[in-house]
């Protein structure tokens, strides 16, 4: 069952890693890649479809205002600092509840993150490809992805080839969405190249 937060949880919870699986990711010609917050699976996705010379932009949306700030600040510091360093210095002026998948424990970030490079076999370019990460355009919305359509959709053009991670943003804690919604949402879509996902409503 899923836990229901209270207002000031939902605020302030973000999530370091990712619940969903990073299996079923394959290599693809990507180069726009469009993203809730939470954990890494999004740059995850782009470190596979990346090669020396590719050219990716990465925009931001989440309901959560920390999500937003926290990935700024991983943004700026990812390419020399550790995520425990950069959690660490988010924390001393900004409050945070953060959590990892499985109840793994957040003490042991950096190693959970080098599993998962492992496991997706991207550990002989992760570093360069953060570097890259780094120097690529970005754009952060604080927007629910579900009512702010029109926003979203400004970011993208007709030349953009599209991956939107929209995470479990229609089964979010207490908040549950109706497959029409659903649908509804995702066929605002169907005029872009784009792919979608996440957790779908079925």
């Amino acid at each position: 069952m899923t836990k229901n937060l209270n207002s000031s949880q939902l605020k302030y919870t973000v999530y370091i890693n990712n619940t969903e699986s990073l299996e079923l990711e394959k290599q693809s010609n990507i180069n726009h890649y469009i993203s809730v917050c939470s954990g890494l699976k999004s740059i995850y996705k782009a470190a596979l479809d990346w090669y020396p010379g590719k050219k990716f932009k990465f925009t931001y949306v989440d309901v959560v205002p920390t999500a937003i700030n926290f990935r700024k600040a991983f943004d700026l510091k990812c390419n020399k600092n550790s995520m425990s360093e950069i959690l660490n210095q988010f924390e001393e002026t900004n409050f945070i509840y953060p959590c990892t998948s499985k109840n793994k424990d957040i003490m042991n970030i950096d190693n959970i993150i080098i599993d998962e490079v492992k496991q997706l076999n991207l550990q002989h370019v992760w570093k360069t490809f953060l570097n890259e990460y780094y120097l690529a355009p970005k754009e952060y919305f604080n927007i629910n992805i579900i009512n702010d359509v029109d926003i979203i959709k400004k970011t993208m053009s007709k030349d953009d080839i599209i991956w939107f991670f929209f995470s479990n943003s229609f089964k979010w804690h207490q908040f549950n969405y109706s497959k029409e919604i659903f649908n509804n949402w995702k066929d605002k879509f169907k005029d872009f190249n784009i792919t979608l996902s996440g957790v779908w409503i079925k």
